[in-house]
């Protein structure tokens, strides 16, 4: 690792956490063990950090279950995404349990080597092997292929992606942008709008009816939640 600690943020508001060795943490994800890990309901801070961040989602046991099998599921460029991060903070601030209300969780991984939907079904069985005893429903999604079906699925247009945190980029609500895996944190926009439960467009995925859409089943979830 490059000797960066939870507390570093890049410029833009990106941040970015690295665990200081993967020995260190070995017996912890991120560092955090149970006992610091808080309970639902507890009071946010007004400037949240990387270890607030990493510290709530891990109270959902789903996700410290998906990161703690992480290495069994081989994804290329594979992170944990999306409402069961953001969605858990928003509940641990609404004074829900962490996972209440969460469909599903996401999983974004990257193999421009084959964007056939029959391999990305593979990868699929083999997530529901690992993770199929939750009892909750994973989702693996295959970022080097989203360009093929999101015009058709969605109506609107969409350039190929790269990596998969391009793909986390481009997440409707930019407060959303968020996504894990050990030792690893990346919210492009930084976490005071996630924690501030503050939604606007994003300017890369300029699609106003699709935004208000998503917007506004989140906030018929969280009505403390601001359209903007």
């Amino acid at each position: 690792m490059n000797g960066r600690t939870a507390g570093d943020a890049e410029s833009g508001g990106r941040v970015v956490f690295l665990a200081a060795s993967r020995a260190e943490h070995r017996d912890s994800l991120f560092g955090l063990t149970p006992a610091n890990v808080p309970t639902f309901g507890r009071r946010l801070p007004l400037h949240p950090t990387p270890e607030r961040f990493l510290a709530d989602i891990l109270a959902n046991r789903h996700n410290r279950t998906i990161l703690e099998r992480w290495e069994t599921l081989a994804l290329p460029d594979g992170w944990l995404v999306a409402g069961c991060l953001f969605q858990t903070v928003w509940n641990l601030r609404s004074g829900h349990v962490p996972a209440f209300g969460i469909k599903d969780y996401d999983l974004f991984y990257f193999d421009a080597a084959d964007t056939s939907e029959a391999a990305e079904r593979e990868v699929q069985a083999r997530v529901d092997d690992a993770l199929g005893d939750l009892g909750v429903t994973v989702e693996a999604s295959n970022q080097a292929r989203v360009h093929l079906w999101y015009e058709s699925y969605f109506g609107a247009p969409y350039a190929p992606l790269r990596h998969s945190r391009e793909g986390i980029d481009r997440f409707l609500v930019p407060a959303t942008c968020v996504g894990v895996r050990p030792g690893e944190l990346y919210a492009p926009n930084g976490l005071v709008p996630l924690y501030d439960g503050l939604l606007t467009m994003n300017p890369l995925t300029p699609h106003r009816e699709l935004f208000l859409r998503k917007a506004r089943s989140y906030q018929a979830r969280w009505p403390w939640l601001k359209i903007h």
